[in-house]
């Protein structure tokens, strides 16, 4: 997992490089707080574009998507509520199903 600024990027290339040192493979690269989503639906990149495909690409890793930097993954998390269950929010349930399909369609 990495953000999109390249500082992020470089630290998890850094990581995957020591995960091949002991012999642990990546399975694929999730970039998180990816985009803003502005009210009507454009995107914001406030913290740059596209670094976790850049990551992907540099590790020979597979991308398996963008998680939206959106208000309400915290707070679901933080009070222990699901995403997908209880939130009106289908933008940010729909990136994690399309990783989780990702995931899944590997096995």
């Amino acid at each position: 997992m990495t953000t999109p600024q390249p500082a992020a990027v470089n630290v998890a290339s850094r990581v995957a490089a020591m995960a091949e040192k002991t012999n642990l493979s990546v399975f694929g690269v999730i970039e998180n707080m990816s985009y803003y989503l502005l009210p009507d639906n454009s995107r914001d990149y406030i913290f740059g574009k596209d670094g976790g495909k850049m990551l992907a690409k540099q590790i020979n890793a597979r991308f398996l998507g963008q998680i939206p930097l959106r208000m309400k993954i915290r707070e679901y998390a933080d009070s222990g509520k699901s995403l997908f269950k209880e939130s009106d929010d289908n933008q940010v349930a729909e990136a994690y199903r399309a990783i989780a399909a990702g995931i899944s369609g590997t096995f």
